[in-house]
């Protein structure tokens, strides 16, 4: 279970959590690409007729009309027309349906040659058998040496290439100054400043801090850097460093958002994520029973929700 933990050490070696270009188990990646089958859909990038091999490519990185979708698009279609011998079919999958997708597509056989997915998803697709181990024409090609440790790294399981890092994400604290200055606040520079411009930027509809929520890696991605600063690890999240964090995240979800109720999902191999949360005073509200297989085994994923008073009781009783 270690090798899909990311630690402090990784991050920073490797800048950010990233994304990688991988190979699909139905390609043939030392010869002319064997095609996986998948057709391009709406957000295609239009392929040119050409004479040499043409290689099916899924991402997330935005549908045709969209900023990210119109970049990627014309960067196909720059690679496509700048030589002759491959072309490239790109097609947008919703980030929330990509691995549903690959997992169908894998038992139906109707793989992409190429997909960019997160670091994260890199090994247990490996270890699916759904990627295809290029480390022999990785090899040949001889630039992993120009790469960071970390992104590269994460295209790696058990000694096997998968995939080449494709870009890093950074994150950074931005504010607008159109109601900073005003206020008198300049940037945080430890949790108390944080705080406190937190507070005094909450007016109304208007909240004085955001942060990301989102139920996938790049949620957790965000709060990562909350917990290292407290100079702990996801191996030890239940500990008074994770309880600090966890109980920034809190407050802000409370105080500035206004919300009363925040929910998460947990699977019940995590013993310290569950002891944490209960900690916390969430209650474990329900179960999907056998959610997850992992590592030949059945785990549950179970539902807990945590209520402002009863977070406001668990704090004050941990006070």
């Amino acid at each position: 279970m270690n090798q899909n933990t990311i630690s402090r050490r990784q991050f920073l070696g490797g800048l950010a959590m990233g994304t990688g270009v991988v190979f699909l188990a139905a390609c043939a990646p030392a010869a002319a690409p064997a095609g996986g089958g998948a057709a391009p859909a709406e957000g295609a990038a239009a392929a040119p007729a050409g004479g040499g091999a043409t290689l099916t490519w899924w991402d997330y990185m935005g549908e045709a009309g969209s900023a990210n979708g119109e970049a990627v698009m014309d960067q196909v279609a720059k690679y496509n027309a700048a030589q002759s011998a491959v072309t490239v079919e790109r097609t947008f999958v919703p980030f929330g349906d990509l691995k549903q997708k690959l997992l169908q597509g894998a038992a139906a056989g109707q793989l992409p040659d190429l997909v960019i997915i997160d670091n994260p998803d890199h090994s247990s697709f490996a270890s699916l058998g759904v990627l295809a181990d290029i480390t022999d024409p990785i090899t040949a090609w001889g630039k992993s040496s120009d790469y960071f440790p970390g992104p590269w790294d994460s295209t790696v399981y058990q000694g096997k290439n998968y995939g080449i890092p494709d870009n890093s994400n950074c994150l950074v604290q931005w504010q607008n100054k159109a109601f900073t200055e005003p206020a008198g606040i300049t940037a945080p520079t430890n949790w108390d400043e944080l705080r406190a411009a937190a507070a005094a930027l909450t007016e109304g509809e208007r909240f004085g801090i955001a942060l990301s929520g989102v139920k996938t890696e790049e949620g957790t991605f965000q709060w990562l850097p909350f917990l290292w600063m407290t100079g702990e690890e996801l191996a030890t999240l239940d500990s008074d460093g994770g309880r600090e964090a966890m109980q920034l995240a809190l407050a802000f979800a409370f105080n500035e958002l206004n919300l009363y109720r925040v929910c998460l999902t947990v699977f019940s191999y995590n013993d310290q994520a569950i002891t944490l949360y209960e900690r916390l005073g969430f209650v474990r509200e329900g179960a999907y029973r056998q959610h997850l297989e992992r590592d030949g085994r059945r785990y549950d994923m179970y539902l807990y929700g945590l209520l402002r008073p009863e977070w406001e009781k668990s704090k004050d009783s941990s006070t």
